[in-house]
């Protein structure tokens, strides 16, 4: 941090005012301990929570990001929406999808109105393949958060998951066209057989191979004339 940077913000009056401005310069190490003063100096401030849970994440101390929001939830459990849907983004960064959905969905009752978990469970819903759940979550996000500077991006999302389960049905269709044609094919060769077999027959019994010929000729060669 340059001088000027370093008089700037000590000039400012509070542990809070210090932390965000030196979390907005992206100086985690320097933030984090006035980060710490000012949740001492306000505990119900849920945002200050969120942001050291931030800074520990730049430090590479994803346990105590956790612990943070945890501690945040106990201190404000009124604003457990917020604090799930946090704890939800560090599954997500920690490789675990599933814990982050029910971190998501946690997030999701504890406040029907908040919108932003339903956005990231119909992101979880695109990477398990589930894309008419996905397309459900996103819409409920749209409805909840009409505002939203995502909105665009959310809609050609839903655009490009019914294109692809349009695509997918069409060649489910198409494949069981081919195997209808197939399969009637195969009855068509099987009832050509039959009539083959069938005329084969007939024909064997126009050529005289029945039991009369035989007799005839045994009459032929009596031997006691």
């Amino acid at each position: 941090m340059s001088a000027p940077a370093d008089d700037a913000v000590a000039s400012l009056s509070t542990a809070r005012e210090r932390a965000e401005q030196l979390f907005l310069q992206n100086q985690p190490a320097e933030a984090l301990p006035e980060f710490q003063e000012a949740i001492r100096n306000d505990p119900q401030r849920p945002q200050l929570y969120v942001q050291l849970a931030v800074v520990y994440e730049q430090l590479g101390q994803p346990e105590q990001a956790e612990s943070i929001l945890r501690q945040g939830l106990d201190r404000n459990p009124g604003q457990g929406h917020i604090f799930y849907h946090n704890m939800a983004v560090q599954r997500i960064r920690a490789g675990d999808l599933p814990g982050a959905e029910r971190l998501f969905l946690r997030s999701a009752e504890h406040d029907a109105s908040f919108g932003p978990p339903w956005r990231n469970l119909g992101n979880i819903a695109v990477e398990s393949g589930a894309y008419p759940d996905a397309i459900e979550r996103y819409e409920r996000y749209l409805a909840l958060s009409p505002q939203s500077s995502a909105r665009d991006s959310v809609e050609r999302m839903i655009a490009r998951l019914n294109a692809l389960m349009l695509a997918e049905e069409q060649r489910i269709q198409a494949e069981e066209r081919e195997r209808a044609e197939i399969e009637r094919r195969r009855r068509e060769l099987q009832e050509a057989v039959r009539r083959s077999l069938e005329e084969s027959r007939r024909e064997a019994e126009r050529s005289g191979g029945g039991d009369e010929g035989f007799e005839s000729i045994e009459d032929d060669f009596d031997i006691f004339d």
